[in-house]
């Protein structure tokens, strides 16, 4: 149990984060929120499709809804 305790507190310390960290042997241990924090899901990005009258992506010079839109 204290081993438990002291591992939590060595994962709070590495990330810089503050926790209050309570024994309780009655209760079953609870550590979804540090999980959750630890493991942000990030922001996936798209690149951004041209307008119809951006040039075109494929280099050709023409504007994208006459080639490739």
């Amino acid at each position: 149990m204290k081993k438990k305790k002291i591992a939590v507190a060595e994962t709070v310390k590495d990330n810089e984060l503050f926790a209050e960290i309570t024994v309780d042997s009655t209760a079953d241990e609870n550590i979804q929120e540090l999980t959750t924090i630890l493991n942000k899901p990030t922001t996936t990005r798209f690149e951004k499709t041209p307008n119809r009258n951006d040039p075109c992506v494929c280099g050709s010079g023409k504007k994208y809804k006459k080639c490739c839109g």
